[in-house]
């Protein structure tokens, strides 16, 4: 209300700004100093209907509203009947989007990066497709740089060298990862990000940075802080919540505005970043001291809130009127933070009587109990088509044929549904897979050895210490041999194979010559 739209040229001239036209160092230094006005997100460039060139300047900017140093009155929370909570998800989504990530690393169809800024936009909404924690197009900013972290973190990525250059690649240590239940992953993750010496959700803001800050010291108080909050909104909450009623949502807090809550946390501990550190921001943050080290407080508490928090599970996300938007501590920020390394996947389900996967005759694959092996097992074969409370996948002949490409059996992939379902497989999804696999065409290449005897009449002799090398092995009409080797002649299988032929040879008075 009140705002005056008014041409750039008219607010150079009103400034008293208006180069000389013979001065182009003065046009130059006016085209910088806007330059760099934008850079600084203090102004946008736009344009009208018929390309006159105007300047918008950000409300905060117009009208700048500094955070008073201490004195801020604990927020109020928002009336329940007017906040639009956003889509449930799981407690244990961040770990179960790394897995994904990592899985969809370790495929052939995967770009060669070291890098998640460098992965190209068509595989980012591919991906994006397949997360709990989804953008609008492509994964919210900053997520995979976060999945990224705590993965080579945990020592499950790592960045090698590959054919074309350094690349971030899954480990060997991600076998032992999935054998863990989904629980313990995340409170393992939620450890790496506790003892991280940086902000890694934060690492891909251009609005914000913040450096000589002391971050194990800022989570751990922040998370206190919202400890403290949500036993004062919930009196009752005597011990830390189960996981069962936090996911049900039988215990919840009220909503608060972020960025309410966010100037007031930040008013109660000014030193919560640590004694000293330096912050450079996009936005108004006053005019003294003491107001930049706040606003820029309350901005690093926002940012955790809305991302690393809100992604292992520890507050929800709302918008509220005006679509302003809200968090709600969970109960779950009172859990201690520590895991057992050792508990397995299947030690934590326990008993059940339901089967944990159900395939119906149309190949969809419904995924009642989630853990980190079926989940890695069904990304293999099968297209994720909805994440929740109950997950379906899809049998596709795409999907099967990446599997068979990547080295996997159909006998593996119906094996492992049968298994899983408890039942056999509906005779139509039977059919299409091997109608699939034979589709596919695959045919396997591997590595011989010829044996040549100087006389023909040894052949069968030389067949006969192959087979009892447990080699398979087949004469031809000349009298050669043809020894199958297990795997690539130059893997350690198939030199350990060729060596024990050798000296089987050797003491059958043989003398090879030549196969190296």
């Amino acid at each position: 209300p009140g705002q005056v739209t008014v041409p750039l040229a008219g607010a150079i001239a009103a400034a008293g700004l208006t180069p000389p036209v013979d001065d182009p160092a003065a046009q130059l230094r006016l085209r910088s100093a806007l330059s760099d006005l934008e850079s600084r997100l203090l102004v946008w460039h736009t344009y009208d209907a018929a390309g006159g060139r105007f300047l918008f300047v950000p409300a905060e900017i117009r009208d700048p509203k500094a955070i008073a140093a201490g004195g801020i009155d604990r927020p109020s929370p928002v009336p329940e009947d007017t906040v639009q909570p956003d889509p449930w998800r799981s407690p244990d989504g961040l770990a179960w989007d790394l897995l994904t990530f990592v899985r969809a690393l370790g495929s052939g169809d995967t770009p060669s990066v070291a890098s998640v800024e460098t992965l190209p936009r068509p595989w980012l909404r591919w991906l994006n497709t397949r997360l709990w924690w989804t953008g609008d197009d492509v994964p919210p900013p900053g997520y995979l740089a976060f999945l990224a972290a705590v993965g080579q973190d945990e020592g499950i990525l790592a960045v090698a060298d590959g054919p074309h250059g350094p690349a971030l690649t899954p480990t060997a240590a991600v076998r032992s990862w999935r054998d863990r239940s989904f629980p313990a992953q995340t409170a393992q993750l939620r450890l790496r990000w506790l003892a991280s010496s940086g902000w890694p959700e934060g690492a891909a803001r251009t609005d914000l940075a913040i450096e000589g800050a002391d971050w194990r010291g800022f989570r751990r108080r922040l998370l206190a802080h919202l400890g403290e909050l949500i036993a004062t909104d919930l009196p009752a909450l005597a011990e830390p919540a189960s996981p069962a009623s936090i996911a049900k949502g039988e215990l919840a807090g009220p909503w608060y505005a972020v960025e309410d809550l966010s100037q007031w946390l930040a008013a109660s501990d000014t030193d919560i970043l640590g004694d000293t550190f330096s912050a450079a921001t996009a936005g108004y943050t006053g005019t003294t001291e003491p107001e930049r080290r706040l606003a820029a407080i309350a901005d690093a508490i926002a940012g955790t809130l809305t991302t690393a928090l809100a992604w292992f599970g520890l507050v929800e996300l709302a918008t509220g009127p005006r679509g302003r938007r809200l968090v709600r501590v969970s109960p779950a920020t009172l859990a201690p933070t520590t895991t057992d390394r050792t508990g397995t996947a299947a030690g934590r389900e326990g008993a059940s009587r339901e089967a944990p996967i159900s395939l119906a005759i149309d190949g969809t694959v419904r995924l009642r109990q989630p853990s980190p092996v079926r989940v890695w097992s069904l990304l293999t074969f099968a297209e994720p088509r909805t994440l929740g409370d109950v997950s379906t996948f899809r049998l596709t002949e795409a999907s099967l044929s990446r599997a068979l490409a990547a080295g996997f059996e159909l006998g593996q992939v119906t094996d492992f549904l049968t298994r899983q379902s408890r039942r056999g497989l509906p005779e139509p999804v039977l059919a299409d897979l091997q109608g699939w696999s034979n589709a596919f065409r695959r045919v396997r290449l591997g590595s011989a050895l010829t044996l040549r005897p100087d006389d023909p009449e040894q052949a069968d002799q030389l067949l006969a210490l192959a087979t009892a090398a447990g080699l398979p092995a087949h004469a031809l009409p000349d009298g050669t041999l043809v020894v199958i080797l297990p795997g690539d002649w130059r893997s350690a299988d198939g030199d350990a194979a060729v060596t024990s032929l050798r000296q089987r040879l050797r003491a059958a008075g043989f003398h090879p010559a030549g196969g190296n």
